[in-house]
């Protein structure tokens, strides 16, 4: 039976159509994919369905949104709360507020709170303030909080985008377990690997119109080629095998009867000179609670250097502090020789760029924001015209920085802090909200950056995009410790992450489940006989 249906729904802001036409429904315990590239429309068409558009956004809005059985287009947000329609934003540091996370849960979730809190196992939680969580336990808290009180219709936008692949696959093991209860959950999001295989139906944006199916068609190589969705790693895999339809079950047996070449390499370890050297650092927000012990090491002009550890494992923590933004409790860091005592000397060598873009986007436009930066820094106008080129960033800027999608966001914070010719650059959660186009923006932007001898350290939790990009380097953390340390195929490809709550890429747990092969780390090096 429908639960939701949305019939000829159109919106525009300005002089772009970003929804045109859309008719779509969703069944009761129907688990849907919404997929579309970087400022496709997936945020309006869910702020739509939960009525911040028309009610909170201006632009032109028509067409009809039907919620069992009524229609609520006039709806407010908050009427359609009560009626069991809850989000989760982008950012959900936005929509939590500052206090302990017991007290904001019991208040969000009442008689549900202990069901809950055990069901997400947030117990570990419960004594600590919102400000002093992760990204991706904020992540964990706001997903929480919109499942007590007798949902209907849940709507998680990026709900993965700061979580640990182990709680990444948690969590879908608990929508799954949800939508059996009779829940319907629209997902939007970019990493559409793992979703794609439990999604009942996938909704792709193209040119702001809905094309809606079957996630094997609807995520076919020419609709996400043309919208920069990453098509599905494992849908990749069996149509260049030659499946019509897929099963996973299917793709394992094809995959034992067909030839495969593998080419791919280690990189050439980089022999610049020390610009950075962490030694015996140790940091706690209290005594009784290290977050950080006896970490230590280096990094080289021309490198990428990877940080990759579970929601809670210190990674934030440890770019803070090489910022300059903490202080070390113990231990030091020095940055080309020079002992790093604060805020000052770090800014000049370093930008940050933090988990939240909006936390640095405060001009009214993209290309003031852009502009600003270079122009405190006393850089050349021409900086500017380039890094905007490189971005790809012309048909925004003229509109404000905090109108965009998350992933445009991103992409304008980064520009802003490129045009200032850092050092080193330091991405906390690098691909938050960007769809493969603008990834691989990102590696080529990292990639020339790091060819002309600046230095990169990233923080995330894509061992996918990690296995793309191949780092000089990637440090695992795991309760405050370095627990292991080498190249991209060297830690990428341990069987010890799993001790740690992660993963090693997809497409070597396939083949090596498959075919008893560990020498697989991208698709990139996949040759089909």
């Amino acid at each position: 039976m429908s639960l939701l249906r949305l019939n000829d729904v159109s919106y525009a802001y300005g002089e772009r159509d970003i929804i045109r036409n859309a008719t779509f429904s969703i069944d009761e315990g129907e688990i849907v994919l919404l997929a579309g590239g970087t400022g496709s429309g997936k945020s309006t068409l869910i702020r739509i369905i939960n009525g911040l558009i028309p009610h909170f956004y201006s632009g032109r809005f028509s067409g009809k949104v039907i919620f069992d059985g009524k229609e609520i287009t006039q709806a407010t947000p908050k009427e359609r709360v009560a009626l069991g329609i809850r989000t989760v934003m982008q950012f959900p540091e936005n929509q939590l507020l500052g206090q302990k996370v017991e007290k904001l849960l019991k208040r969000a979730l009442g008689e549900d709170f202990e069901e809950i809190v055990d069901f997400l196992e947030l117990k570990n939680l419960l004594n600590k303030r919102v400000e002093e969580l992760s990204g991706g336990e904020k992540q964990r808290v706001a997903i929480a909080m919109v499942l007590g009180r007798s949902p209907k219709l849940l709507l998680l936008d990026e709900p993965f985008s700061q979580l640990d692949v182990s709680y990444m696959r948690k969590l879908i093991k608990i929508l799954l377990s949800i939508a059996k209860r009779g829940v319907s959950i629209l997902i939007a999001e970019h990493r559409v690997h793992e979703l794609a295989l439990i999604a009942d139906k996938a909704l792709l944006i193209v040119n702001g119109k809905i094309v809606e199916g079957k996630p094997y068609y609807v995520l076919s190589r020419e609709n996400c080629k043309r919208t920069g969705v990453d098509e599905p790693i494992y849908f990749s895999i069996a149509r260049r095998i030659g499946m019509n339809s897929f099963s996973y079950e299917l793709l394992r047996q094809k995959l034992a009867e067909t030839k495969i070449m593998i080419s791919g390499g280690a990189n050439n370890p980089k022999n610049g000179r020390e610009i950075l050297r962490v030694s015996d650092l140790w940091f706690w927000y209290r005594k009784d609670e290290i977050v950080l012990q006896n970490i230590n090491f280096n990094l080289r002009e021309g490198e990428i250097l990877a940080i990759l550890g579970r929601n809670g494992a210190g990674k934030t923590t440890l770019l803070k502090l090489i910022c300059g933004m903490l202080k070390p409790k113990r231990g030091e860091i020095r940055i080309l020789g020079e002992k790093l005592k604060g805020i000052k000397i770090a800014s000049r060598f370093i930008a940050f760029l933090p988990q939240n873009p909006e936390e640095i986007l405060f001009e009214r436009t993209v290309r003031d924001e852009i502009s600003f930066s270079a122009r405190i820094m006393g850089k050349n106008k021409s900086i500017v015209n380039e890094i905007i080129l490189s971005l790809k960033l012309e048909e925004i800027l003229e509109r404000n920085p905090l109108t965009l999608s998350g992933g445009e966001k991103f992409l304008v914070a980064f520009a802003s802090i490129l045009v200032k010719e850092p050092k080193i650059v330091i991405l906390d959660e690098t691909t938050r909200g960007l769809d493969s186009n603008a990834r691989n923006i990102l590696i080529r932007i990292l990639k020339d950056f790091t060819s002309k001898g600046g230095s990169v350290i990233m923080a995330t939790n894509d061992i996918d995009l990690l296995a793309e990009l191949k780092p000089d380097r990637i440090i695992v953390l795991h309760d405050g410790k370095i627990v292991l340390s080498g190249n991209a195929r060297e830690v990428l490809m341990n069987k010890q992450l799993y001790d740690y709550g992660l993963r090693i890429p997809l497409i070597s747990e396939l083949f090596e489940g498959v075919l008893g092969r560990r020498d697989i780390l991208s698709i990139s090096e996949i040759n089909f006989g």
